[in-house]
């Protein structure tokens, strides 16, 4: 097959299923990803279907890429996202790689970004490159200027164990509303976490609050096991022996820091997960593993966030 063999068209709903089968050649075993998933990102206000490309040959998907250029007060005006590229492994190194990640590329460029992050986007399907990713995956961006930069880990919590600890007597943790919970977000955490939360309990999700003396210092995102609206936290459920829940965003006010009220604050998720059916919790996205590990959390997946600079004509950076 050479580049010419094969064309390139938008992505389609219909796509979805192809492109989970494809994911999972490369990465099932540790990441399963369901068509349900893909679905569910692109109903975010955060998909952007004219940067979403499927590449045929005789009416056959063998690859697939994504990408967002959001225009957010909280990102750089000059950053776009690689969300992911895949292709099929029976049609590795025929130009199909490189031909939807030039299309992508030029896309991007065209709206004024000057750099690519591999994950992270908004509405995210990976913080990063999966560690377990192929060599030629990492020559594949490192032929292309790329720049590593952070590793993120997902954590796994297993609930069937004791969890130490309690809330102090003068806090409750229990849901709260987005009348209470928007504006301090908009005051503690403005930016990603309070637009995420905000589309979170508009599809019925459950933040708790953390609440003392009638005042909310804190707050943690939780996901159960069979809702519909999956957690970040919970895309890779089906890797797991028993119902996975997940935690995140989470984060105090600044008064109440300092004051073990974090991992108390974490403590009380867990625990409201655990009585809402689910077996483990799934903390994802964050380098905090030693304080997560107080409780018991440990490592279960990797990403390595990758950064590349895109060129202004092809050919040349």
């Amino acid at each position: 097959m050479h580049a010419e063999h094969f064309r390139l068209r938008q992505t389609t709903a219909a796509d979805f299923p192809i492109i989970a089968r494809m994911w999972n050649a490369h990465y099932g075993e540790r990441y399963p990803l369901e068509p349900s998933v893909l679905a569910q990102l692109a109903r975010t206000p955060w998909y952007d279907p004219a940067l979403a490309w499927i590449a045929e040959y005789n009416d056959d998907v063998v690859g697939a890429i994504a990408g967002k250029a959001p225009t957010v007060p909280w990102l750089p005006p000059d950053l776009g996202f690689l969300s992911y590229i895949i292709v099929d492994p029976a049609v590795q190194r025929r130009g199909i790689g490189s031909a939807l990640y030039t299309t992508l590329v030029e896309a991007i460029r065209a709206r004024g970004r000057r750099w690519l992050l591999v994950g992270g986007d908004p509405g995210h399907l990976v913080p990063g490159i999966p560690l377990e990713a192929s060599l030629a995956t990492w020559r594949f961006f490192c032929s292309r200027g790329a720049t590593l930069r952070e590793v993120f880990f997902d954590l796994l919590l297993d609930l069937r164990l004791p969890l130490p600890g309690t809330l102090p007597e003068t806090t409750t943790l229990e849901p709260v509303d987005a009348a209470h919970l928007l504006p301090f977000l908009a005051r503690v955490f403005p930016g990603r976490w309070e637009a995420d939360m905000e589309q979170y309990l508009q599809v019925g999700g459950t933040v708790l609050g953390l609440w003392t003396k009638r005042k909310l210092i804190g707050f943690v995102a939780v996901y159960v096991s069979g809702q519909s609206y999956r957690g970040p936290s919970q895309y890779w459920a089906q890797a797991l022996p028993g119902p996975a829940g997940g935690m995140g965003p989470l984060g105090l006010a600044p008064e109440a820091r300092g004051k073990g009220l974090g991992i108390a604050l974490v403590r009380g998720a867990a625990q409201w997960l655990r009585e809402h059916g689910c077996t483990f919790a799934v903390i994802d996205w964050t380098k905090l593993a030693s304080f997560y590990g107080r409780l018991g959390a440990h490592l279960w997946r990797a990403y390595q966030s990758v950064v590349l600079p895109l060129p202004d004509t092809l050919g040349h950076k």
